[in-house]
């Protein structure tokens, strides 16, 4: 299940407020605060956010595993869709590809970060 009151707990912890956020990801602040309240949003914005805090996605996700997002099935890592509001869940399977994914990005950046210093002591 989504928590996205993890947004507000991040973003105090690096001191980043709420309004920065909006602005870096295209929403305005009433929005985010209903997206918060209402604990549902789509995953083009919670990918945004995740971005802008720059945490994986998953962080966003209790161990129910599911979002509030159409979709569509990928081979055996299937997604169920379900009632008005286009509610899935997502396999273990997948949810494991998708921390996969985020932590070879995590290193992807690592390691850009590294090769930049490098090529700016020069």
């Amino acid at each position: 299940m989504a928590n996205l009151q993890k947004i507000k707990t991040i973003a105090k912890e690096r001191g980043i407020s709420l309004v920065s956020i909006c602005k870096n990801v295209g929403v305005t602040e009433q929005g985010l605060q209903k997206m918060i309240k209402n604990n549902t949003t789509t995953i083009d914005t919670i990918e945004r956010i995740a971005d802008y805090l720059n945490v994986p996605i998953t962080t966003f996700f209790d161990e129910a595993e599911t979002i509030n997002v159409s979709a569509t099935a990928h081979g055996n890592n299937s997604c169920a869709v379900a009632g008005e509001g286009n509610t899935i869940a997502i396999s273990q399977d997948f949810l494991e590809i998708i921390r996969e994914k985020d932590k070879l990005i995590m290193e992807k950046d690592q390691l850009i970060q590294s090769l930049t210093l490098r090529l700016l002591e020069k």
